[in-house]
């Protein structure tokens, strides 16, 4: 028989969500492609540790006709910088696409991301995360001839 739980882990264990379990990026068969994307590490008003989120245009084609809507990820778990993958901690996997600057809408989600989250101390660390691609991309791992 279990042991009964006193009324504060009772209360806990029905308001607290239990966290996905990570898995390696690219498990997903498809990941969703983020394009016109920066990442950000901030620090949020529910976390004490700060986290990195990128935010960009998801391609969503339908009726022939592709449109973007902005999205910020969730948390990022780990990246695949040879494959470009990142797993976000609620287990989406994401395909880093091309990195310019943030569309309108994505600047827009953002905006709303961050007053929703009471994130502060936001620091672009874009460049960081482009740099760690780069060493990884196939261009640079090819031997020297």
């Amino acid at each position: 028989m279990a042991p009964a739980l006193n009324e504060r882990e009772e209360r806990k264990a029905m308001t607290t969500p239990e966290p996905p379990e990570p898995t390696q990026p690219g498990n997903i068969a498809t990941p969703r492609r983020l394009d016109d994307w920066s990442c950000f590490e901030v620090l949020q008003a529910q976390r004490t540790e700060r986290s990195h989120h990128i935010v960009g245009s998801i391609c969503q084609l339908g009726d022939a006709i592709e449109s973007r809507e902005g999205c910020v990820t969730s948390a990022i778990v780990s990246v695949d910088p040879a494959k470009r993958l990142l797993l976000t901690e609620s287990g989406d996997t994401f395909e880093l696409g091309r990195c310019s600057a943030m569309t309108p809408d994505a600047f827009y989600v953002w905006r709303r991301w961050q007053r929703a989250t009471q994130a502060t101390n936001v620091r672009e660390v874009t460049a960081d995360i482009n740099n760690a691609l780069r060493k990884d991309s196939p261009a640079n791992s090819a031997p020297a001839g």
